[in-house]
């Protein structure tokens, strides 16, 4: 004789596991707390924002480089003080200066210092031939400061701590 088993929903206690409900309602939660706890991490961290910052200055600077090679004509990248924006003149690109953090200049060689004019303006120019009017530029807020050093020989866009 052939024994028929039967199985009746909730009727096996023997499983284990979680149903797609509970994993839904865990996922939503875990969603729910890094919303609200991830943007305060910045606070935690001293110093992020600066090197961000630093790190995208020097993406601008490095592609107006590239740029001005490529297409064989001078591109600028000009810090306006006054909008406290850092634009690149054949792209238009702006990076907004955070609150905190300021720039300032010193000349290299024989080349007139970029963030010294009267009127608020300053630029370094990267030219056709691979060079540029150089600079070093000190990036600082209150939780430190990096050198954005530009080669005026060959474009080289470095960071030193």
């Amino acid at each position: 004789m052939v024994k028929i088993r039967t199985w009746v929903a909730g009727s096996n206690v023997t499983a284990q596991g979680f149903t797609l409900l509970e994993m839904i309602l865990v996922l939503l939660i875990a969603t729910f707390m890094v919303g609200i706890v991830g943007p305060r991490l910045i606070n935690l961290m001293p110093g992020v924002e600066l090197k961000s910052f630093t790190q995208r200055y020097t993406a601008v600077l490095r592609q107006a480089g590239s740029r001005a090679i490529a297409q064989g004509e001078t591109v600028s990248v000009t810090y306006d003080q006054q909008a406290s924006a850092i634009v690149a003149s054949d792209k238009g690109e702006v990076l907004v200066l955070p609150e905190e953090i300021t720039l300032s200049s010193s000349a290299e060689g024989l080349t007139q210092s970029p963030f010294h004019s009267p009127d608020n303006r300053e630029s370094i120019q990267f030219y056709a031939d691979g060079g540029s009017n150089g600079a070093t530029i000190r990036i600082s807020s209150a939780n430190g400061s990096y050198r954005v050093h530009i080669n005026w020989l060959n474009s080289r866009v470095s960071i030193d701590d």
